[in-house]
């Protein structure tokens, strides 16, 4: 009976640093998948940042582009009234005019 006492002892410390040494593997493990979760996060916002720039620049060349478009519409129109003959007229002039126009309709209604 002493005999397989010891035996198992001895089977209990085997089992024991083989359990030690798992453990280790899975403590080196969990380590390194923190460290590359860190480096994804670090990763993630860098490139959110870098998003975020080029979201900021696309607005801008918009606004640009649309201040063009304006420019381009006036023109057209400008070259549309000389091409009837139309001398003297001045777009932006023009716009104010129909704007009080308009906010003058619902007045004239009420």
């Amino acid at each position: 009976e002493s005999e397989e006492v010891g035996r198992l002892k001895e089977e209990m410390k085997e089992e024991g640093v083989r359990l030690s040494g798992e453990l280790a593997a899975a403590k080196e493990k969990v380590m390194s998948l923190k460290e590359e979760a860190v480096s994804l996060v670090e990763s993630n916002a860098e490139e959110v940042g870098r998003l975020d720039e080029e979201v900021v620049s696309l607005k801008e060349e918009g606004a640009r582009l649309s201040g063009e478009v304006v420019s381009l519409k006036k023109e057209v129109v400008s070259l549309t009234l000389a091409a009837y003959g139309v001398e003297e007229y001045d777009v932006d002039e023009e716009v104010v005019r129909m704007r009080e126009v308009a906010d003058a309709v619902p007045a004239a209604k009420r």
